[in-house]
């Protein structure tokens, strides 16, 4: 090290503790030290989260619902990849890349240098450090994507399972029994109707009424407001 980058660091630490005992000071001065040093103590005896990896994690990610099953095995080999490298780098995961450009570059799928370069958000700089490793986790991910496409449907249909127990709390009790064949298939049909209902709405554009131009009540109301208000009022209705 430079005798600069010596003195930089030096200087991290020079006045830590003056200003310590100027702290101290003034906790005292306001009668607050004591509970000051209680907090510190429970901060010293706080143990730190020790949170495990999930490899699993890639189907919480912000974005992943816009990956179609075909992507999503490359989405996850890209996870994996990031993590690597956050282990190998001591870092955390989202300084290494982030969760956005990892959906985008699931999304694109790209199979080149040059395509890599056109994904948003990735720099000039991961391109020329991890393009190798980048297009064989797409490759990888490509190559399992069977198995993943059938994780996602059973993921789809776990919803729909739990959409449907909701919508069975809900059914009247008119209703027919919610473990029947046709009570199951009414609150289906229930449930479809009203979302497609929903978007009906949402999708019907809203209708504009247009009055008919009468020429001489156009006439006859542009000459009246023409005229002087205590005119106008002294004027019958036409």
């Amino acid at each position: 090290m430079t005798q600069e980058q010596l003195q930089y660091a030096q200087l991290d630490t020079h006045y830590l503790l003056a200003l310590s005992d100027l702290q101290k000071e003034q906790l005292r001065d306001k009668g607050r030290l004591e509970a000051a040093q209680d907090a510190f103590a429970d901060l010293i005896a706080t143990k730190p989260g020790n949170k495990a990896f999930d490899p699993e994690g890639y189907w919480r990610m912000v974005g992943r619902q816009d990956v179609s099953p075909a992507q999503i095995s490359s989405l996850r080999e890209i996870y994996l990849f990031r993590d690597a490298k956050a282990r190998e780098r001591d870092r955390a995961p989202f300084r290494v890349m982030g969760e956005k450009l990892m959906v985008d570059l699931a999304m694109a799928l790209p199979q080149s240098m040059a395509e890599l370069r056109e994904v948003p958000g990735m720099s000039s700089y991961l391109v020329q450090k991890w393009v190798r490793a980048f297009l064989e986790a797409i490759r990888r991910g490509l190559g399992n994507r069977s198995a993943q496409t059938g994780r996602l449907r059973e993921s789809a249909n776990r919803g729909q399972r739990e959409s449907l127990r909701e919508a069975q709390a809900l059914a009247p009790a008119r209703s027919p029994a919610p473990g029947s064949v046709r009570g199951r298939r009414s609150v289906e049909l229930r449930a479809q109707g009203s979302r497609a209902r929903g978007l009906a709405r949402r999708a019907r554009p809203t209708p504009r009424r247009s009055l008919p131009l009468n020429s001489s009540f156009t006439a006859t109301a542009s000459e009246s407001f023409c005229r002087p208000a205590a005119a106008r009022r002294k004027t019958p209705p036409p």
